[in-house]
């Protein structure tokens, strides 16, 4: 058995990186780091560390079906994702394991937890006909099923790539995992989540409460792929029209609340702008605004 994790850069700070390759090794993963920098980085040097640099940003979904493909040419059974930042305690990747091996579960998640706050993040899950419902382990270690999760942390039988493909590459970055995950779900694997496996994460640069609207600020750069992607949406199969839509409005909702807020409003709203345009225009790939 062979379990191999797929990890994602972009200008990351290698001590971290560092520190997430040792923690991911002591665990018996076979580490593939796979580089979207403008440069190459200089990462430690350990067996079962395979380094690919792409020439430049391509996209994480590029990036990890880069990840994906050297992993199953070379032989894994598991692959499990993770972002550069990702803080992984020990223990952490057989808790995932035991629950697919014993359980026949061909894809896990964990739960996570705000980095800063300390609060469980909720994990939406969306019915057939677009319906969200907000879900937590409320302490409980009970596993429990969802249709979608975040990418980092996600812990697939390689078999599922066979039978729902690899990320969808024209959306480059935001709603890849959403997208992919309501793809399986469409062909009946859910997503088993187990509460024993925790990590600690953090959503977007910062963030903005309004009442209990809470809005995740990213770059004006990265706001541009969260709207054009959101338009995107609507064309996907697998995606129910009803969620769709949803995720236009908020989009833009929340578009609107950073740039009346945020010091960098004006290239928030240029972004947006092109966003929309590109999304009505259906615009694939990077960003060349």
């Amino acid at each position: 058995m062979r379990i191999f994790s797929v990890v994602v850069l972009f200008n990351p700070d290698l001590d971290n990186v560092k520190s997430l390759i040792c923690s991911l090794v002591r665990q018996s993963c076979e580490v593939v780091i796979v580089d979207n920098s403008p440069q190459p980085n200089t990462v430690i040097e350990l067996d079962g560390v395979h380094y690919q640099w792409l020439g430049g940003n391509k996209g994480i979904a590029a990036a990890q079906n880069a990840g994906i493909n050297f992993s199953i040419n070379s032989g894994s059974d598991y692959i499990i994702f993770f972002d550069q930042d990702s803080m992984v305690p020990d223990g952490f990747i057989s808790n995932l394991y035991k629950a697919a091996k014993t359980s026949g579960y061909r894809i896990c998640a964990p739960v996570f937890f705000d980095r800063d706050k300390g609060y469980e993040y909720p994990i939406v899950n969306v019915s057939k006909h677009g319906i969200r419902n907000k879900v937590t382990s409320k302490g409980d270690l009970k596993n429990f099923t969802t249709t979608t999760a975040i990418s980092s942390g996600t812990f697939v039988n390689c078999s599922v790539f066979d039978d729902i493909g690899l990320m969808n590459e024209d959306l480059f970055i935001d709603y890849v995992d959403t997208e992919w995950c309501l793809r399986c779900a469409k062909k009946g694997i859910l997503i088993h989540v187990i509460p024993s496996a925790k990590m600690v994460h953090a959503i977007g640069d910062n963030s903005i409460q309004i009442l209990n609207l809470r809005v995740p600020v990213h770059s004006a750069f990265r706001r541009y792929f969260r709207v054009r992607n959101s338009f995107k949406l609507l064309r996907m199969d697998a995606v129910p029209t009803l969620m769709a839509i949803r995720e236009m409005s908020f989009s833009l909702i929340h578009s609107m609340i950073i740039i009346a807020y945020n010091k960098d409003r004006f290239a928030h709203l240029k972004y947006t702008f092109w966003g929309v345009v590109d999304g009505i225009c259906n615009k694939s790939g990077g960003n060349s605004h």
